[in-house]
């Protein structure tokens, strides 16, 4: 089997070891990063949930290739996979968390953060491993935010979903309150 541009592409990247941006992150090119997963489950929760947040319209990275370990495929290649990986857009900004709480951009950034996790809400999605402020990112040239980082994240119940309601109304009174912190 040939192997694409993009897997020839992420191959480069982990193999070379400079482009990571983070433990488990690769810079791919300007446009695209690679993100390992320890398993086909949180890997395929991400992409595919990625997906469909995107083409509903929420701000999230487009996700464009998931990436098995070569092991899955039973190839070999001169560098071997050994986990799965996500290949999506590469998100420029700046973490939520790092502004001044006080500051009119981070307002801006998170009253779009808002915004964006409501429509995750609305489609009954809990995002369960973030906490209020986390996983988000702001690209200051574009003037905005982005939700990032949902391998966790699943269908909730009407009561889960009610509670991150609660906590993003009471927060919003006040963003200084925005702080690695649960959903209330």
């Amino acid at each position: 089997m040939q192997q694409n541009n993009l897997e020839h592409l992420l191959r480069l990247a982990v193999s070379e070891g400079k482009n990571r941006i983070h433990y488990s992150i690769f810079t791919i090119n300007k446009r695209l990063i690679a993100k390992r997963n320890d398993s086909w489950e949180k890997a395929n929760n991400e992409y595919k949930l990625g997906r469909f947040l995107f083409e509903e319209g929420v701000s999230v990275p487009e996700m464009h290739e998931l990436v098995p370990p070569d092991s899955v495929l039973g190839e070999r290649h001169s560098y071997e996979l050994e986990e799965w990986f996500i290949i999506m857009e590469r998100i420029h900004g700046k973490d939520l968390l790092k502004f001044d709480r006080k500051s009119s951009e981070f307002i801006e950034a998170a009253e779009q953060y808002k915004a964006e996790l409501e429509k995750v809400l609305d489609l009954g999605i809990v995002p369960d491993d973030s906490s209020a402020g986390y996983n988000a990112m702001f690209n200051q040239r574009k003037r905005k935010t982005y939700l990032i980082d949902f391998e966790f994240w699943r269908k909730g119940t009407k009561k889960e979903l009610d509670k991150v309601r609660r906590y993003l109304k009471y927060i919003s009174k006040d963003w200084s309150n925005l702080y690695y912190d649960s959903w209330g």
